[in-house]
């Protein structure tokens, strides 16, 4: 199984009928007018500040398209400084189908402040260790604030 593309952004949307996928307002970079509050590297994720919702889109296919195969994804989200969140694990079911859709809806990412923010999406199966098979860069940037 392999990783096709994943797609950041901030609403996705399957058409019900045809299946077809819609997705609104891709992210590549977030700008923020103000620097946020100071945070030390060492307190706790759940305490750092939490970027808006977004959703991440992932389109996994068999790695042969004749033979079904079944396995594990996960999300990880690597901070600029290097410290790593793991978001959610799940199942990669391609038995029936040649493609599988994921789409995580985050509820925001840690930040704590500008940098490049890399999400990971990693896959194994049950003769395989997790192997990195995607990664997605978003850089945060922080907009000077205007001195009146």
């Amino acid at each position: 199984m392999k990783v096709i593309w994943s797609i950041l952004c901030q609403s996705s949307a399957v058409d019900r009928d045809t299946n077809s996928l819609s997705l609104f307002n891709i992210i590549e970079e977030v700008t923020f007018p103000a620097q946020p509050p100071q945070i030390q590297p060492e307190q706790p994720l759940p305490e750092r500040i939490m970027l808006a919702n977004f959703e991440l889109v992932t389109l996994w296919m068999r790695s042969n398209l004749e033979v079904p195969e079944r396995g594990r994804g996960r999300l990880r989200i690597v901070l600029p400084e290097g410290q790593e969140v793991t978001f959610q694990e799940f199942e990669v079911d391609l038995t029936q189908y040649l493609r599988f859709r994921v789409r995580f809806r985050l509820p925001g990412f840690p930040a704590d402040g500008p940098g490049v923010y890399w999400f990971k999406v990693d896959g194994k199966t049950d003769t395989s260790e997790w192997t990195e098979m995607f990664e997605l860069p978003i850089r945060v940037v922080l907009q000077p604030q205007n001195s009146d």
